[in-house]
């Protein structure tokens, strides 16, 4: 009898949900901004927060499939 968990296979790549990127612009209290690229956007927020400039807040954000389509709008 088979349970009603997936049953993994050797050799079958499990199916993950899909990923995306982001492209963020954000604002520093130093008045400057600063573009960045990341897989999640709430650690990169928080990362910059604690970082040397102290970011006052996210202006913008850009979703993308893939790290080239993302490097391709921080241009």
């Amino acid at each position: 009898m088979m349970s009603g968990r997936a049953q993994s296979r050797p050799g079958l790549k499990q199916k993950t949900s899909m990923q995306f990127y982001y492209v963020y612009i954000l604002m520093c209290s130093d008045g400057l901004t600063y573009t960045g690229i990341t897989n999640d956007i709430t650690r990169s927020f928080d990362e910059h927060q604690k970082g040397v400039r102290n970011t006052v807040g996210l202006l913008d954000q850009y979703w993308c499939f893939n790290p080239s389509e993302a490097s391709t709008k921080n241009d």
